[in-house]
């Protein structure tokens, strides 16, 4: 998955649980106060190639 892709992902499932809703504004405030740990999450998260949501919401959630 993209950046974009992880990132809409997180907007979806905000609507309907707090976690997501809590980590999306953490990385919003990140981007804003340290935007080099910012691109270094993404990258590592980038990096993980997740096939699709399903992946990507077993890694943050294990």
């Amino acid at each position: 998955m993209t950046r974009n892709e992880i990132l809409e992902t997180f907007k979806q499932l905000a609507q309907g649980q707090g976690f997501y809703g809590r980590l999306l504004a953490s990385l919003e405030e990140l981007k804003e106060t340290d935007s080099k740990q910012y691109e270094e999450t993404m990258q590592h998260l980038e990096e993980q190639n997740f096939k699709d949501s399903v992946d990507l919401v077993m890694y943050i959630e294990c």
